[in-house]
C-alpha cells in the first residue's frame, strides 16, 4: 500500500524498486504510516466505548476472517482484470 507513496517521493540516486527515496524516506513513510493507522483505530475504539458502547460488540460482532477474505478476493479481482 505504501509503494505508490514511495515510488512518488524524490529518488536521491537510488536504483531499487522498492526504497527508490533511500532507507530514511521508506522508514519516515512507514511511520507516518503506522502513525495514521493507531490513530484511526484508537479513534474509532475511543468512539465506539463512547458512543455505542461495548455491549453491542456482545450482541452483534462482525465476522472479520470473512471480511478480510472479501476484501483480499476484490483487491485480487481488480488486479486481475483491471
Amino acid at each position: 500500500m505504501l509503494l505508490p507513496f514511495l515510488v512518488g517521493a524524490s529518488v536521491s540516486g537510488a536504483d531499487d524498486l522498492f526504497t527508490p527515496g533511500g532507507v530514511e524516506t521508506t522508514v519516515a513513510v512507514t511511520a507516518v504510516h503506522t502513525a495514521a493507522m493507531v490513530a484511526v483505530a484508537a479513534l474509532v475504539a475511543a468512539l465506539v466505548f463512547e458512543v455505542v458502547g461495548v455491549g453491542i460488540l456482545r450482541s452483534s460482532w462482525i465476522d472479520l476472517d470473512r471480511l478480510w477474505v472479501g476484501a483480499l478476493l476484490v483487491g485480487a479481482a481488480a488486479t486481475l482484470f483491471g
